[in-house]
């Protein structure tokens, strides 16, 4: 399953920015953000999986709307985001 947004980076993708970033700036400090939606398994077995993908596609849009210009935001998988 995918958020839905283009504009998000994939798992590998961030996994190699987070490589880069660290390559070029060792010394410097760097902070990562990791967002586990917990228990969506409760959305899906009470309302169906459309429910779930519809609450992990509004979870995507928060983040996006408050993380900032410059942030990078990847969608891991499923209901995970960093």
């Amino acid at each position: 399953f995918s958020c839905g947004r283009p504009d998000f980076l994939s798992r590998d993708q961030f996994i190699d920015l987070v490589d880069q970033s660290l390559q070029r700036q060792p010394s410097t400090n760097h902070s990562v953000l990791y967002f586990d939606a917990d228990k969506m398994h409760l959305i899906n077995d009470s309302f169906g999986y459309e429910a779930g993908d519809k609450a992990i596609r509004t979870i995507a849009t928060l983040i996006k709307e408050n993380a900032g210009h410059h942030q990078a935001i990847a969608h891991l998988m499923g209901d995970r985001f960093a």
